[in-house]
C-alpha cells in the first residue's frame, strides 16, 4: 500500500459492485483488505469522510466481503481476517439494517471457534475503532445465546468447494 492510497476510488468502485452477484463483483477481497489496513492508519478526517460516504446498498456491499474473509480466516487458520472482517461492520456503522450485519457476524463468529479464536476479545479490541452505537450493537451479538449466533438458525453451513471454504445455504 502507498502513502497516497485512493480511497475515494475504491468507494466509488465499491458503489458499482453488486453484492448478491460474485460475477459483478470488480472488487477483490485483496481490495477490500488493503482498504482496512488503510482505514487502521487513516486520519480522523479520512475516517470521518469514509464513513460518511459508506451507506446505503454500499455499506451492505461492504460487509458482504465479512463472510469471504471469514471463510478465508478458515482456510489461512489466520486471525487476522477475523479483525478485518470485524472491521467492515465497524466502517458500515450498522447502517443498513443491523440484521444484516448480525447475519455476517455469525459468519465471523463461525469462523473464530473454527479456528480457536476468542471473538469477543479481538472486537473488543477494535471498539476504539468503533462509535458508541456500533459497540452497543457489538456487545448485543455478544450477549445473544450462543445457539442463536450459529450458521444453522440462518439456514446456512460451511462447504469446501476447491479446497475452499464457502458459506452457502443448507438444502
Amino acid at each position: 500500500m502507498t502513502p497516497t492510497y485512493e480511497y475515494l476510488h475504491f468507494i466509488e468502485r465499491l458503489e458499482n459492485t453488486t453484492f448478491g452477484k460474485k460475477n459483478n463483483r470488480p472488487i477483490l477481497l485483496e481490495d477490500v483488505s488493503e482498504f482496512i489496513d488503510f482505514y487502521f492508519h487513516a486520519s480522523k478526517d479520512e475516517k470521518s469522510t469514509i464513513t460518511s460516504l459508506i451507506q446505503g446498498k454500499i455499506g451492505l456491499t461492504l460487509i458482504s466481503y465479512s463472510g469471504e474473509m471469514s471463510a478465508m480466516a478458515i482456510d489461512t487458520n489466520e486471525e487476522r481476517w477475523l479483525e478485518k472482517a470485524l472491521m467492515l461492520h465497524i466502517i458500515e456503522g450498522f447502517k443498513f439494517d443491523y440484521r444484516e450485519n448480525i447475519r455476517r457476524l455469525v459468519f465471523i463468529n463461525h469462523a473464530a471457534n473454527r479456528i480457536g479464536v476468542e471473538l469477543f476479545p479481538l472486537a473488543k479490541n477494535l471498539f476504539n475503532f468503533a462509535s458508541n452505537d456500533v459497540e452497543k450493537r457489538l456487545l448485543e451479538f455478544f450477549d445473544r445465546p450462543q445457539e442463536l449466533n450459529s450458521l444453522n438458525i440462518y439456514g446456512m453451513q460451511e462447504v469446501k468447494v476447491k479446497n475452499k471454504t464457502k458459506f452457502k445455504p443448507t438444502t
